[in-house]
């Protein structure tokens, strides 16, 4: 059997160049494991930025279609506020209806019934109201169309007592504050 004898391969020119390859490999190997964590951190840094520019990106693009509905919606609450009235404009209600009732001649006499629902940000308060009034019926269609109070009826009794109407409308009143 053959021996092998390693000793006679171990020259100081192999020893040399086995040290410099084992330096080289003691150098490299913990180079490239410290290199690969630093790409890796970068590599989750530059991801992380990303993210946070596609949502600062999403939120601006919100942003401007937000101050574009707003423009929107402030002019569609500018003709809102034209047809509904402010709470405070309620008290001039009943002179007001009186006064479309003089203009049919009709004898009308108007008083809130104390019913009220508050104005919310999406939704016009309410005011209950009763008419009561004799005359024409020219003062229901003069009612319909008034343009200084949003009004609903919410029920309409008429009685016909010869060329007259005695009539009775419940009804509401819009407002915003």
């Amino acid at each position: 059997m053959a021996k092998l004898d390693f000793l006679k391969y171990l020259t100081p020119k192999a020893i040399i160049n086995l040290s410099v390859v084992l330096g080289f490999l003691v150098f490299v190997i913990p180079t490239l494991l410290f290199l690969g964590n630093e790409v890796e951190q970068r590599a989750a840094s530059i991801k992380a930025q990303r993210v946070r520019i596609d949502t600062h990106t999403r939120m601006i693009t919100k942003l401007a279609e937000l101050r574009e509905a707003s423009v929107e919606a402030e002019s569609a609450m500018l003709k809102l506020r034209t047809i509904v009235p402010p709470r405070d404009r309620l008290f001039s209600f009943p002179r007001y209806m009186e006064k479309l009732g003089s203009d049919s001649d009709v004898l009308a006499s108007v008083d809130f019934t104390g019913k009220e629902t508050p104005a919310t940000v999406d939704k016009a308060g309410s005011n209950a109201f009763i008419i009561a009034g004799s005359g024409s019926l020219k003062f229901m269609e003069n009612i319909e169309a008034s343009g200084e109070f949003f009004v609903s009826s919410e029920s309409v009794d008429i009685v016909r007592l010869g060329e007259q109407f005695n009539s009775v409308i419940n009804g509401l009143v819009f407002f915003y504050d």
